[in-house]
C-alpha cells in the first residue's frame, strides 16, 4: 500500500484508461536528479516516463506497448520565479498555459 500513494503524491500520477489519459504532475524534491516510471498502464496500451532533470524539465515519454492513443498531461511543479520558455513536443513548437496555484 506504499507504492499507490507515493505514485499519486509526490509523483502525481493518475490514469483513466476510459479517456486514454495519463496525468503526470511531479512534485519531486530539489535533490532528484532523475524520475523514471515503467509500465504505466492505459487500456491496452502501456508507457514509459523519464524525467530527466538537467537545465530545464523534461519529459521523455514513450508507449512500450499496444496501438491505442493517449494523451499525456504533463504537470510539472515549477518554482514561482522560474519563467516557462517554451514546451515542444518531437522538436516542434507546442501550446501550453502556466497557471499559478
Amino acid at each position: 500500500m506504499v507504492v499507490s500513494p507515493l505514485l499519486r503524491g509526490m509523483f502525481g500520477l493518475a490514469t483513466d484508461a476510459k479517456a486514454g489519459t495519463v496525468t503526470f504532475a511531479p512534485h519531486l524534491p530539489a535533490d532528484w536528479n532523475s524520475l523514471g516510471i515503467d509500465n504505466v498502464r492505459i487500456g491496452e496500451n502501456k508507457l514509459q516516463l523519464t524525467l530527466p532533470v538537467a537545465e530545464g524539465i523534461f519529459l521523455e515519454a514513450g508507449r512500450t506497448a499496444g496501438t491505442g492513443e493517449s494523451t499525456i498531461e504533463f504537470r510539472p511543479a515549477i518554482s514561482l520565479r522560474a519563467t516557462v520558455q517554451k514546451a515542444e513536443l518531437n522538436g516542434k513548437p507546442l501550446p501550453f498555459r502556466s497557471r499559478n496555484q
